[in-house]
């Protein structure tokens, strides 16, 4: 029986018909056994998870993220290159969705239902209604708001999963990881649409709450309260239907590291290890 992955009940921010895109959430937390709340991760277990942190962040960004089979995090080969960070069961899990679309959210996404379908120059914004033919890619912005302290300061968002039920599967959906911002937009068609000329570098979450049975692999963004994300995805094959895939979000209390800081938090790590090595020698 395959280990169960991490769900905490109902999905929120859900639309229907043309422009229902958006991206969902859980509408609980996620609980072990007995119904105890997962707690926030133990102090004592800070370096080895700074640690961590060195060893796995990388330079380079991959071309474009893929579902994985069944839709539920992302296939680790479309990953390569992009910094991560590991979680595990003691991580508190938080939910995400669109601001209004249901109450106790720890994280709201304000305009996360707002699609940019670019146009076939990629310059300008038309409206989701009437549904583009052939393939097409859709600018996806939204403004991060905190609304009861569930988190402070600086924590990944993530997008966990491909919403079942939509007629698209994990190779219908692709995420550049490395596209280029619009030199310029025209978002005159869809005045919602908040543009802020540029797209939010992405960053990688690894899953290891049901290892070693099944590992989860997570894209998403370094945010806080007030932050604007804004990222792209494409849709090589068209429209399935009427309507536009869909995603779940969830947040982490966690900040992955960038590869600069990352490099230069190991070469603190090492010069402290090679000046205590030196001052145990010269003790000798």
């Amino acid at each position: 029986m395959k280990a169960a992955r991490r769900s905490g009940g109902v999905a929120v921010g859900v639309g229907s018909g043309i422009g229902s895109q958006g991206v969902k959430g859980f509408g609980g937390r996620e609980r072990i056994g007995g119904g105890i709340e997962r707690g926030p991760r133990p102090c004592a277990r800070m370096l080895a998870w700074i640690v961590g942190l060195v060893l796995v962040a990388q330079p380079a960004a991959a071309a474009s993220a893929r579902f994985a089979a069944g839709g539920w995090g992302f296939d680790e080969t479309t990953l390569a290159g992009l910094p991560r960070s590991t979680i595990d069961a003691s991580t508190p899990f938080l939910t995400a969705g669109e601001a209004g679309a249901v109450a106790g959210l720890d994280v709201e996404l304000q305009g996360s239902t707002v699609l940019c379908v670019l146009d076939a120059a990629g310059e300008a914004c038309r409206a989701a209604s009437p549904p583009p033919s052939g393939s097409f890619s859709v600018l996806v912005s939204f403004t991060v708001g905190v609304p009861e302290a569930a988190v402070s300061g600086p924590f990944t968002l993530m997008l966990t999963s491909l919403v079942a039920g939509r007629g698209y599967g994990p190779d219908d959906v692709a995420i550049p990881l490395d596209a280029l911002a619009p030199a310029s937009l025209d978002t005159t068609a869809v005045p919602g649409f908040d543009w802020t000329g540029e797209l939010t570098p992405f960053v990688r979450v690894r899953d290891v709450s049901a290892a070693p049975r099944d590992v989860y692999d997570y894209i998403g963004w370094t945010v806080e309260d007030g932050a604007t994300v804004t990222f792209r995805y494409d849709v090589p094959a068209g429209l399935v239907g009427n309507g536009y895939p869909q995603f779940t979000a969830n947040a982490v209390p966690l900040v992955v590291p960038e590869p600069g800081a990352a490099l230069l938090l190991g070469l603190g790590l090492a010069g402290l290890a090679t000046g205590t090595r030196d001052l145990r020698e010269a003790r000798r």
